[in-house]
This record gives C-alpha cells, sequence and structure tokens, in this order.
C-alpha cells in the first residue's frame, strides 16, 4: 500500500509497487479506476512530479502511475495538445522497455495490463488523426520532425511484437491445450513462493497478440492481424474471453477483418457467437458506452455479411431476431441490385467499421491508401453480386429448363415472361459482359 501521508496531494488512492500488498492489488486498481471516474469533472488529478515526493521518486511507481494518468488525461480532454501526446508516448515507452526486461515480479490486475495495451493503441490511433487532420502550425510540424519516431507505425508494431517475442507467449499456446489460462498466469502464491516472478509479461504478450490484430486492421492489413492470432482458437472460450473489452476487440476486429476479406461465413459465425455470449451472461461492463456500441457496430456488419451471404442457419433465433428488429427493413432493400442497395452497403459499413489510419504524414501522396482498400472491398461486393447472378441463372438453366422441357405450354408461358430462362450459352455470356460493364464501370 502507498504509504500514509497527511500532506499527500488529494486524489484517488494508486497503489506503488515498492508500496504494495499484492492480495489487494486487483481491488485497489478496481477502486482506483472508480474513484477516477467520479472525480473526473470535479478533481484534476495530481501530475506525476506532484506525487513522486511521498513514494520516495519509485521509478516503477512513476511510470505506472503515470500511465494512469495520462488515460486519464486523454479520457477528459477532447483534444490532447501534440506535446501531451509525445510525453504520454515517451511514458508508455519507457514503461514498456521496464516491462520487457522480465525484472517486475510482482501480480497486476488483467483489467489494469489490457488497459495498457487498449489505451496504448488508443492514442496511437487518435495521434495519426491528429498529424493528418489537425496540424497546421509551423511548430508543430518542427516537432513532428524533430519526434518522427513518435507514435509511429515501425514503434508502435515493434513495441506490442516484443512482448509477444519475449514472453515466450508462442511456445505457451502451442503447449497449451485448453485456453492456456493456467499457463498464461501466475498466482499470488506462485509469486510468494517464488515458483513464478510476474504474470506482467506473459499476460502482456497474449493481449499483445490482439493490439497487433487491431493495429493491422486500422492499417488495412487483414490478412496479416489475422495471422496474429493464429494459435487462439476464436470459436472456443479462451483467455481473451476473461475480460469483456478484450472479449469485444477481439471478435470485433476478427470478425471485421474476416468481412474485408471475404470470409462471410466466419465472420457470420463469430460475430453469432459472441453475442450469443452476450445475450446469455450479461455483465455490469456491457453498459459501459464504448461497449455497447462495439455491440451496435456488430450487428451491423452482421447485417452486411447475411446479406452477401445468407447462412441463416449460422445464427441463433435470439440473435436473428434482434438483428432483424435492428436492420430487417434495411436487408430486405440490401438485396436488390441497384444503386441504392450499394449505398445502404456503405453507409452500415461507414457506421461499424474502425477509424482507419494512414501511416503516412499529410502531404505524402499516399493519404488516398485507405480510401482505395475500401474502394476494393465495394468492388469485390460488386464481383459478388456477380457470380449469385451467374449461379441464379445457370440454376433456371439445368434445373427449370429440365422440369419444363416437356411441357410446352409451360415453356412458351415461360418464356414470354423470363426471357432470360431459356438464353443458350452465348446469350447467357453476353448478358453477364453487358452486366459487368455496366455494374463495374
Amino acid at each position: 500500500m502507498v504509504k500514509s501521508n497527511e500532506n499527500r496531494a488529494s486524489g484517488p488512492s494508486f497503489v506503488g509497487v515498492g508500496y504494495l500488498d499484492e492480495t489487494n492489488v486487483d481491488r485497489k486498481y478496481h477502486e482506483s479506476e472508480n474513484d477516477c471516474r467520479q472525480v473526473t469533472m470535479s478533481i484534476k488529478l495530481p501530475c506525476v512530479e506532484d506525487v513522486a515526493e511521498y513514494v520516495n521518486n519509485d521509478d516503477i511507481f512513476c511510470l505506472l502511475y503515470g500511465e494512469m494518468w495520462c488515460r486519464q488525461l486523454f479520457a477528459t480532454t477532447s483534444s490532447p495538445t501534440l506535446m501531451q501526446r509525445i510525453h504520454s508516448w515517451r511514458n508508455y515507452v519507457n514503461l514498456f522497455e521496464l516491462l520487457l526486461t522480465g525484472m517486475l515480479s510482482i501480480q497486476l490486475p488483467y483489467q489494469w495490463l489490457w488497459d495498457m495495451i487498449d489505451e496504448f493503441v488508443n492514442q496511437f490511433q487518435s495521434f495519426c488523426h491528429y498529424r493528418a487532420s489537425e496540424i497546421k502550425t509551423e511548430q508543430d510540424v518542427a516537432i513532428l520532425k524533430l519526434r518522427h519516431r513518435a507514435l509511429s507505425v515501425k514503434c508502435v508494431l515493434s513495441l506490442l511484437q516484443a512482448f509477444v517475442s519475449k514472453s515466450s507467449i508462442i511456445q505457451i499456446l502451442e503447449r497449451a491445450e485448453d485456453s492456456g489460462l493456467q499457463l498464461l498466469t501466475a498466482t499470488t502464491e506462485d509469486v510468494r513462493t517464488g515458483r513464478s516472478s510476474s504474470n506482467v509479461l506473459n499476460v502482456l504478450g497474449y493481449f499483445s497478440m490482439v493490439g497487433l490484430l487491431r493495429v493491422h486492421c486500422l492499417l488495412g492489413s487483414y490478412r496479416t492481424g489475422l495471422g496474429c492470432l493464429d494459435l487462439i482458437d476464436i470459436s472456443k472460450q479462451g483467455f481473451y474471453t476473461s475480460l469483456v473489452p478484450t472479449h469485444v476487440t477481439t471478435v470485433y476486429h476478427y470478425g471485421f477483418a474476416n468481412l474485408m476479406l471475404g470470409r462471410y461465413a466466419d465472420a457470420i459465425h463469430e460475430f453469432n457467437n459472441f453475442l450469443v455470449h452476450i445475450f446469455k451472461n450479461k455483465q455490469p461492463q456491457q453498459d459501459s458506452p464504448q461497449i455497447l456500441n462495439k455491440i451496435e457496430q456488430m450487428y451491423a456488419l452482421l447485417a452486411i455479411c447475411v446479406s452477401l451471404c445468407p447462412q441463416r442457419q449460422l445464427i441463433d433465433k435470439n440473435v436473428y431476431s434482434q438483428l432483424m428488429d435492428k436492420y430487417g427493413e434495411k436487408m430486405s432493400r440490401m438485396l436488390r441490385y441497384d444503386d441504392e442497395s450499394f449505398a445502404l452497403y456503405q453507409d452500415l459499413l461507414s457506421y461499424a467499421w474502425p477509424a482507419f489510419n494512414t501511416p503516412f504524414a499529410p502531404n505524402s501522396g499516399h493519404q488516398n491508401q485507405i480510401f482505395d482498400n475500401v474502394r476494393f472491398f465495394f468492388a469485390q461486393m460488386k464481383w459478388q453480386y456477380c457470380f449469385f447472378f451467374l449461379s441464379f441463372i445457370l440454376y433456371i438453366v439445368q434445373e427449370g429448363r429440365a422440369r419444363y422441357d416437356d411441357d410446352d405450354e409451360v415453356e412458351e408461358e415461360l418464356s414470354t415472361a423470363y426471357p432470360a430462362f431459356f438464353i443458350n450459352h452465348n446469350q447467357l455470356e453476353a448478358v453477364i459482359v453487358n452486366m459487368l460493364k455496366l455494374k463495374l464501370k
């Protein structure tokens, strides 16, 4: 516990490594988080320098407290300054480099460790948008030239990958036949008896795999992102389901990546499994605005997947009922092959996709990379429609003509109502070519 001091700065009571009662750290972290939410609008948290003297300038404590302080700053400030962003980045780099040494003999709550990775990616995402749209002064440009490594794509990916490598999480998951929960974590008793030094590096390595998936999705590298989770079976309960925010982030980005790659059935399967889990296992964290928003986005993505790849048998009846209530009317209109249906697809996708990042600086000539990726998806979607149309025509030609071949009266009636029903192969090819020219121009 933090040493008592009657004159210490007011605010939430955080815990430091050198003053830590390991049996209470999880409870104290959540108490501190709740305190932070309660005082967010009325009390400004003391900065690291003001707190350091009360913990004898403990480096580890100051870095951990600094991470929480920066997280609160970004949560309560609509637009942090460039120097605040760089200061937070520097604190994360120093903290992560310390944790990567594996010399921290302590247990930290899973939620705190996830918050570190999640906020690190959040700030990278925010910085990319800031750099692309908000930098207008020469001073900002000069600072960025001097600090060009700050929050760069290469550094972000390198730090996350370093946790995966240093933690040996790949080897741990390869040995684990189940979820790997027991192999992944160390208990407080393990730490006290010397059988294990810490749970920090292993858990951060695991969460960094999810962080890498998210970063690659933000950059449009969907296949690479999915490869980061090769050893995590998303179809089963595992360590990633131990926290609601981790579960939501993993399934959302995994499903979105599959959608963008045209693997609609895989996306449907995972979205459905998660929404069934949420429906049956109500937890307090699900009521947070961020979680609720991600759930709504999943329903929108599920509507897109089902419209492109009708797989009613893959969806639970309760999930399907909710889906119809939310998007039933739009889905019926999306089944038409016209401009209105494409506009509906675009509206839903614009609402449900993540806020894409561009790794390039302004005026670099590469600002449209993400938009090119999105345009590719819509082109792929139109090709999908073409194949559906072709399959439908071939089905009619094969099944319909065989059924009515001997009935001249029915054949004449059908040929009048549906001219394409009786076209020959050359005519069918011409129809498809004309359709492609019309819709893919």
